[in-house]
């Protein structure tokens, strides 16, 4: 094989697999299914990824309010809270970001979803993997 074909292989065997949403895990379809309404726990503010999902929940159609744990809502149906982790190079730029929501009645689990780079990582644009976060959490809910 060339050595052209065979760099451009390699090339397209890295970028396939830098970075990817899991398909999401459900619990109780049904809780997340008549939800109007979703807190977002944002203990810090300032981290952009908060407002990407609040962007994804309130596209999905629920009612979105946010802020720290200590302020959650008690009439909201749902409650979000995240892990979204970065790295640097050259630039920061987000390795993973998971996503549980919890039935804000009575905590338990309801759903999760997940994204997740490799090491032959991209620069990911945070809203966009959010909303597929989101997206993918819905799907596997079947909505």
């Amino acid at each position: 094989m060339p050595r052209n074909a065979v760099i451009a292989c390699c090339v397209a065997a890295l970028s396939a697999s830098c970075s990817y949403v899991e398909k999401g895990r459900i619990s109780q379809p049904e809780v997340l299914a008549r939800a109007k309404s979703v807190y977002v726990v944002r203990d810090n503010p300032s981290n952009e990824v908060g407002l990407h999902l609040e962007s994804a929940f309130a596209g999905r159609g629920l009612k979105v309010s946010s802020g720290p744990m200590a302020s959650k809502k008690k009439d909201a149906d749902l409650y979000v809270e995240y892990v979204d982790r970065w790295n640097w190079d050259i630039t920061m730029y987000m390795t993973s970001l998971d996503v549980t929501v919890r039935d804000n009645r009575n905590g338990q689990f309801v759903a999760s979803g997940n994204f997740h780079q490799s090491l032959a990582h991209s620069y990911p644009n945070t809203a966009q993997k959010s909303r597929e976060v989101v997206d993918a959490i819905y799907v596997s809910a079947g909505r």
